[in-house]
């Protein structure tokens, strides 16, 4: 199974621990960093070495910040994790908004994994 590789986006601390142990287990994931601005994210998407990744962020990205990274990086998954951690919104290609229901580490692993 290829490696799926994920990028914290503007994530709290806080959440990046809960979703890095959620996932710390999980021999197909890696962590490629965490970065605060669009302009820091966009050049290391384009370093990854191809394959599936993921960028995780919050809610506090905006439209115009969720629609350029995505269209951008048609093959990147965006996991954007409400503030207080209870929901989880995927944006694919399109972009496109799928919610998961409530956050849990089984449903991010899923929805990581989900080609």
């Amino acid at each position: 199974m290829p490696t799926v590789q994920i990028l914290f986006y503007a994530v709290p601390r806080m959440l990046r621990e809960i979703v890095s142990e959620s996932l710390g287990d999980a021999r197909d994931v890696t962590f490629a960093g965490a970065y605060a601005t669009a302009e820091d994210v966009e050049p290391a998407l384009e370093r990854l070495d191809g394959g599936r990744y993921v960028v995780i962020g919050t809610n506090g990205l905006g439209e115009p910040t969720i629609k350029r990274l995505v269209g951008h990086h048609p093959q990147a998954k965006l996991l954007v994790l409400t503030q207080d951690g209870r929901e989880t919104f995927l944006y694919e290609l399109r972009p496109h908004r799928k919610s998961l229901g409530a956050l849990s580490p089984q449903k991010i692993a899923a929805a990581v994994r989900e080609p």
